[in-house]
Parts: structure tokens; C-alpha cells; sequence
């Protein structure tokens, strides 16, 4: 549980150093993150994927550990999306 609970506050912070409290709510800020959800929701796919591929051909033995990856992988990536979007706009 104390695993989750890190990598939502990690995410947190990272979307909140993007996008502080104290800036007023825009329309920009809601197309950032209807796109970094929206990539982030199809890169997860991906990913889910790609270690059910990696569990299946044995490269990764654990179950755990790949459920691990995947879930910090999904969880980091919405932050990582917005940081890359706000840059670009």
C-alpha cells in the first residue's frame, strides 16, 4: 500500500509543479490535460501489453515485480505528458 501511496504523491507533485495551485483554471490548462489523459490512457495500453509480452516469453519472471512496473509506468506517465504538452503550448 505505502508503494501506491508514493508514487500518487510523486504524481502530485509533478502535475502540480506543472500546473500550480495558485494559477487560475484556463481553457488551456483543460486541452493540456484532456490530451496528456487521453495519450496517457493509450500509452498504458501499451505498456500493459508489452509486459504481458515480456511475463509470457519469460524475459521478466516475477508477476509481482511486472505488476510493479506497470503500475508505476501508468501512474508516471499522466505527469510526464503534461509536463511535455505545457512546454509545447
Amino acid at each position: 500500500h505505502s508503494i501506491i501511496l508514493m508514487l500518487v504523491g510523486i504524481s502530485q507533485l509533478a502535475v502540480d509543479l506543472v500546473f500550480p495551485a495558485a494559477e487560475t483554471y484556463d481553457e488551456r490548462q483543460e486541452k493540456i490535460k484532456m490530451k496528456s489523459g487521453q495519450l496517457s490512457y493509450v500509452l498504458s495500453i501499451v505498456y500493459v501489453f508489452v509486459m504481458l509480452t515480456l511475463v509470457q516469453w519469460k524475459v521478466v519472471d516475477d508477476i509481482m515485480t511486472a505488476l510493479l512496473c506497470v503500475l508505476f509506468v501508468q501512474v508516471m506517465t499522466f505527469p510526464v505528458m503534461l509536463f511535455i504538452y505545457n512546454r509545447r503550448s
